[in-house]
């Protein structure tokens, strides 16, 4: 059984096991978009990617994030706990 938290902050961007699609920004969730989407947010990172999984492609302190389906919304972070 797969594990669904971190042992770090810093995710490798290529770990499959964390599937988390939604974000936390303000005490809402978001869902994440799709790294290969460019609307509403065009990605910089992961782009060839053709999921929306919350991933940590620059290594952020806070840990994994991804872009959200929300145009005011640009990127939030996931709650993953640390294991």
């Amino acid at each position: 059984m797969a594990e669904f938290c971190q042992k770090t902050k810093k995710i490798n961007k290529n770990l499959k096991a964390l599937i988390l699609r939604f974000a936390k920004k303000n005490d809402k969730f978001y869902l994440c978009q799709s790294w290969s989407a460019v609307d509403p947010h065009r990605s910089m990172f992961l782009i060839n990617e053709k999921h929306n999984f919350c991933r940590n492609p620059t290594n952020d302190p806070k840990g994994a994030w991804c872009y959200t389906t929300n145009k005011n919304v640009h990127f939030a972070y996931c709650d993953i706990p640390i294991c």
